[in-house]
């Protein structure tokens, strides 16, 4: 006896047979979420490689306006701390490589190009953007309240670089700095006997930016590099060239916290060690 089976029984079955089952199913969706986070990965690791880029490329110009000046004027531009920035502009006067004391507060010398337009260094190079890291765009809730999206500058430069009036008085004349008067405080390109081992810009973490005068000393970190890569920061050197530092302690790793850090010592091997690293980059014993 033979069996008749209709079109639409025989097309049911085909369909039936082609469909996915709920495991197949499943596994796809895995595999598409798979390569969707590979994917962005890929591309978050191309974003941090084109930032690292600009970065660099902006401390470079701006090691380069650096090394122009003290070649122009045969002696390394003025490097003031807070209060002596400060004494300076509200009496008119805007003898340091930048001004403007940054912070948390809605003041317009955060966001002012001009402070950096009247800094010493700025005929040497004429854009402002060159100030900041892209990486860099930490902005206090008040702030960003204001629709601002960045403060103008990332960049601090080496404590013991150029001359800096304490009080009105040089008080690096003697080539010694003022706070640590056994190291050397630098005053002329002639007189860094390892240019390419003393780093003149560095990043700075966004709660001690404040004046552009980055200090550390045996006592700890008064100022924090700003680890905008990675966990890196980007320095630039006497010689012009430029690196990114990797940092691993956590006690130099220190989020962003739109407050005022304090000065701290550094209680664990691997800060103490990151923080002997970077003294030992930035000068030498007054004796050498």
């Amino acid at each position: 006896m033979s069996v008749q089976i209709s079109d639409s029984s025989l097309f049911e079955a085909r369909a039936g047979r082609l469909g996915f089952s709920r495991v197949e199913l499943m596994a796809v969706v895995a595999t598409v979420a798979i390569l969707a986070a590979l994917l962005y990965v890929a591309i978050d690791q191309a974003h941090l490689r084109v930032q690292m880029a600009y970065c660099q490329n902006n401390n470079r110009q701006l090691c380069r306006a650096w090394l122009m000046y003290a070649q122009a004027n045969q002696s390394l531009v003025n490097n003031f701390g807070r209060d002596e920035m400060r004494a300076e502009y509200l009496s008119g006067d805007f003898n340091n490589w930048v001004n403007a004391v940054l912070d948390w507060r809605p003041g317009e010398q955060n966001t002012n190009v001009a402070y950096i337009e009247n800094g010493l260094l700025y005929p040497y190079a004429h854009n402002p953007k060159i100030y900041r890291c892209p990486a860099d765009n930490f902005v206090s809730p008040v702030q960003r309240g204001l629709g601002w999206r960045h403060r103008t500058r990332s960049f601090s430069m080496n404590g013991f670089l150029g001359r800096f009036v304490l009080h009105g008085v040089d008080s690096t004349a003697k080539g010694r700095n003022p706070f640590i008067s056994e190291d050397r405080q630098f005053l002329r390109l002639s007189d860094i006997g390892q240019p390419d081992h003393t780093y003149v810009f560095i990043e700075e973490q966004a709660d001690t930016l404040g004046d552009a005068y980055f200090w550390v000393d045996n006592d700890g970190w008064a100022d924090i590099p700003g680890a905008y890569h990675a966990h890196c920061s980007d320095l630039s050197y006497a010689d012009g060239h430029c690196e990114f530092h990797k940092w691993h302690s956590p006690q130099t790793l220190i989020p962003v916290k739109y407050q005022i850090e304090p000065h701290w010592h550094p209680t664990n091997p691997d800060g103490q060690a990151e923080l002997q690293w970077l003294l030992q980059h930035a000068t030498v014993s007054a004796q050498q």
